[in-house]
């Protein structure tokens, strides 16, 4: 099993295959970003896309940001979704260590509950989202 990012040049081969995994991450509710705004991004150059390989095969498929704040650049992991989970969660500190390499102060990521089993040491619980719709 490998974990990497995937290089620009290579987003065309790796997008469609890794969207997969994606969308149903996507569509959970409580998430503002869809689909179409990943594929944006990724086109922009202003995310990237990680992908964890099998036997060839994508198991797999993260995205993240760096948003530069007051405090320095914060890397995102705007999105997970994938099989066998419990193989490929320790990649996290994979895509912290490179978040660290760019200049990143911390990396961050929101998602279902059930993500605090699995992430890896180190990482730790921040705080709690609210939310109420507004029509």
């Amino acid at each position: 099993m490998t974990g990497h990012i995937v290089v620009p040049e290579d987003l065309e081969y790796y997008w469609p295959l890794a969207k997969a995994w994606l969308e149903p991450a996507l569509e959970r509710q409580g998430c503002d970003i869809d689909i179409d705004y990943v594929d944006a991004a990724l086109s922009k150059g202003t995310a990237q896309l990680w992908v964890e390989l099998h036997d060839g095969q994508i198991i797999a498929a993260g995205v993240t940001d760096i948003t530069v704040t007051s405090k320095g650049p914060i890397c995102t992991l705007l999105a997970v979704g994938g099989k066998k989970v419990d193989v490929w969660a320790d990649r996290c500190d994979q895509v912290a260590d490179w978040a660290e390499t760019m200049g990143c102060i911390a990396i961050e990521g929101l998602g279902r509950r059930g993500w605090k089993a699995k992430i890896p040491k180190g990482w730790y619980e921040s705080g709690v989202m609210y939310r109420k719709e507004l029509k």
